[in-house]
């Protein structure tokens, strides 16, 4: 495998000098990347993975690792990065990520990213269908987190409302891993393991995190302190609730807050597409 990537490199430099003519005797392409969905893109460079796809009449269908990792800057809908040459005669499937992560001399496709990352990833082939002269590789990308934001609204009694300060509400909620791994070659997002100390409060944003496989549940801890100094005492409330988190969806979550107890409403939107749920404690 080590020969083989060599030697692929060794034409790669060979070819960065060929004339047009020449590579297309020699059925060569250079391959230039495009992001076709660019209004929903937010990062600022990407990885590529390339692999040769090689069909047995005996065995079928298998594929071999050739590009790993290759970094590419994205500006204006247009990915840039070093040469690459693919042979036209044969059939490349193209694994692509964001943000990129280097990985040094390591040639696995998991990949970690951190909670609060916008994992995005495409898969295309090389030669395109219809290409026969061009060797533009277009990549849609697709958002593999969740993304998430909480909202407040107070539905206390007047008891609580005259003496607890609501604007002052302090929150907390967890449920949430502190990493995640991207299998590139498929797609997959596989979520961490659970970490207590990642929580979301009323100072973030919109944040993206990893979703589990099926129904999760997640923890709110509500603080309200007294709107009078002389009062120490702190309303406190503490609630949970379980919910199917889809990847490539944008959550907006209503937290109705009672007196003793706290009511979740869900808004769901793709992050083109809007449609709503709900959902009741």
């Amino acid at each position: 495998m080590r020969r083989d990537l060599v030697l692929f490199m060794l034409i790669t430099s060979i070819l960065t000098g060929c004339s047009k003519e020449t590579l297309k005797t020699l059925n060569v392409g250079k391959v230039e990347f495009a992001v076709s969905n660019s209004y929903d893109f937010s990062a600022a460079s990407a990885g590529v993975y390339v692999n040769e796809v090689i069909d047995y009449p005996l065995t079928g269908k298998f594929e071999v690792p050739v590009v790993y990792n290759m970094h590419y800057t994205y500006n204006d809908g247009v990915m840039n990065g070093d040469n690459l040459y693919l042979d036209k005669s044969k059939i490349f499937n193209i694994n692509a990520y964001a943000p990129y992560m280097p990985t040094g001399d390591s040639k696995s496709h998991f990949l970690p990213f951190n909670h609060g990352t916008d994992v995005l990833w495409a898969q295309a082939s090389f030669p395109a269908a219809g290409q026969d002269t061009l060797n533009m590789v277009n990549l849609e990308f697709r958002h593999m987190t969740t993304q998430v934001v909480f909202e407040m609204e107070d539905k206390r009694d007047d008891l609580s409302k005259d003496r607890y300060d609501f604007e002052k509400a302090e929150y907390s909620i967890n449920g949430f891993s502190k990493r995640c791994f991207l299998d590139v070659s498929t797609g997959e997002l596989i979520r961490g393991e659970i970490d207590p100390s990642i929580i979301i409060t009323k100072n973030d944003s919109l944040t993206c995190f990893a979703p589990g496989e099926g129904m999760s549940e997640y923890n709110i801890v509500l603080s309200i302190p007294a709107i009078e100094n002389s009062d120490t005492s702190v309303q406190v409330i503490r609630s949970n609730f379980s919910y199917l988190f889809k990847p490539g969806y944008s959550y907006t979550i209503t937290i109705s807050v009672y007196t003793t107890e706290i009511s979740i409403s869900v808004n769901v939107a793709e992050w083109v597409v809007h449609q709503t749920d709900k959902l009741e404690l």
